[in-house]
């Protein structure tokens, strides 16, 4: 009766929980997986200590291998400023948001241009705070992005993996 069916709603609540949670680790493998490819390719075209020691470490299993570390990392190693790595990080993760937009069907190319374009001065200013911001103070903030993955995770349908 009752209890079971109680139980039940619970069991299946907490088996969503644990999806949205498989899926996120599947997130965090999918950015280390990228990242360790990044550090050996980006090591592969240049010679730089430090990327070297950090594939070194990557291969001891010292190292996670985090997409975002690997990127600062090459990108020191070629020789970008720091400012013009995290622009074009800015704009990555715009043109992501923008394409995901565009392939659901939500806005078009041209107002997804649009978006980006005017993006442009915020990723900048966003840029130079982070640049000129103590890192002790630094914190995480995008709940609502993170209630967002968190529900789509465990929503039946899926219109598009990564």
């Amino acid at each position: 009766g009752g209890d079971g069916a109680g139980a039940g709603g619970r069991a299946g609540g907490a088996r969503r929980g644990l999806s949205a949670g498989e899926r996120a680790a599947a997130d965090g493998m999918a950015c280390r997986r990228g990242g360790r490819r990044l550090a050996v390719y980006a090591g592969r075209l240049g010679n730089n200590e430090l990327l070297a020691g950090y594939v070194a470490a990557l291969a001891d299993g010292c190292a996670p291998g985090n997409s975002a570390v690997a990127s600062g990392l090459a990108t020191r190693a070629f020789g970008v400023p720091a400012s013009d790595a995290a622009i074009g990080a800015c704009w990555g993760f715009a043109t992501g948001l923008c394409a995901a937009a565009v392939r659901l069907g939500l806005i078009g190319h041209g107002n997804a241009q649009r978006v980006l374009r005017g993006a442009g001065p915020i990723m900048r200013e966003a840029v130079e705070r982070a640049a000129t911001s103590d890192p002790r103070h630094l914190r995480p903030s995008a709940p609502p992005l993170d209630v967002t993955l968190a529900r789509h995770h465990t929503a039946a349908p899926h219109l598009f993996a990564s």
